[in-house]
């Protein structure tokens, strides 16, 4: 063999090997998401991230627009919440019970620190504002991750001025955090909307609805409309949905300036970052605070998103789904 044709079927070769395509599976492959998926079902039942859409609202003209699109994440206090919640059973009522049943030594305040742990009535009712999320002088459209161990708002904003009572318009609250100290860190939560949050069924698996048929649909136990799995005209056979909406009002969450006009600040202010809470009551008068309601709300999720003016001639609009 000459040393040319040798040369030619080296490169040759070269050239195949570099159109071979590689593939590499991996079967242990481990990702946390918001939501489950059922085995088999994989390219139909497709996960899903709960998703936050925050719009921006002309009070005078109605003129609405999307300025805020993101996902967020259930923080370890949201899970630790969910878990309880479960099995109606308090963290520290399990592991530690004498009794052959847990939930008999549910209520037991004996438990160490059964207070701080005590969350299985809580539900998801309460909503907060930050300006936390990005660095707000030099990245402001760079919203920083969230991570699963925040359990508050990195800085959450007044809902009006900090003299004012928070509620105006509406039943949001103010809260008196427990600290190591009396007289904890203080903190505001709105309240959600009226008529919601709202039960959705989804569409994405549903025939005929521009979904991917799934072919287990026909096999649902019962198909007529007195099936408990029927909603809207259409079988559950998919995600459970839930949306939650807040609206703040022009006159809330603006800056200090715009509450008193003798502050050196500005009479508006920049959010970056919104969470759900869990807490014994929608009801800001019976919400105990400090120290008879110890940890009274609990943060289940959290969102950052680019920085979004809030002043008093736009209304936003958060629109949090949820799925199941």
């Amino acid at each position: 063999m000459s040393k040319t044709t040798k040369m030619i079927g080296e490169y040759t070769m070269f050239r195949k090997i570099q159109r071979q395509r590689i593939a590499i599976r991996d079967s242990e492959r481990k990702s946390l998401h918001d939501s489950f998926s059922g085995p088999g079902r994989s390219g139909i039942f497709r996960p899903k991230t709960n998703r936050v859409i925050v719009e921006a609202r002309d009070p005078r003209s109605g003129k609405k627009e999307v300025v805020g699109n993101s996902t967020n994440l259930i923080v370890y206090h949201g899970r630790s919440w969910l878990m309880q919640r479960a099995f109606g059973l308090n963290l520290g009522a399990v592991g530690n019970s004498p009794l052959p049943k847990p939930w008999d030594h549910n209520d037991d305040t004996s438990v160490t620190d059964v207070h701080r742990n005590k969350w299985s009535n809580m539900y998801l009712c309460w909503f907060a504002a930050g300006q936390g999320g990005a660095d707000t002088t030099n990245a402001p459209l760079e919203p920083y991750d969230t991570t699963s161990v925040e359990y508050q708002l990195l800085d959450h904003v007044p809902i009006g001025g900090l003299d004012e009572n928070p509620s105006g318009t509406t039943d949001n609250l103010r809260y008196i955090h427990p600290a190591f100290f009396e007289g904890g860190p203080t903190r505001d939560y709105h309240e959600i909307d009226s008529q919601y949050p709202q039960f959705l069924f989804d569409p994405d698996i549903v025939p005929g609805e521009g979904g991917t048929e799934d072919p287990l649909y026909l096999k649902m136990e019962t198909t007529d409309s007195t099936s408990e799995v029927y909603y809207g005209g259409f079988k559950a056979d998919s995600y459970l949905r839930a949306l939650i909406r807040v609206t703040l009002a022009p006159e809330e969450c603006n800056g200090p300036k715009y509450y008193d006009p003798m502050d050196p600040g500005e009479e508006y202010r920049y959010l970056n970052e919104a969470g759900l809470f869990v807490a014994r009551s929608h009801d800001a008068t019976t919400v105990k605070g400090y120290p008879e309601g110890y940890n009274e709300l609990q943060m289940f999720a959290k969102v950052n998103f680019s920085s979004i003016r809030k002043d008093d001639t736009r209304e936003l609009i958060f629109s949090w789904y949820v799925y199941f």
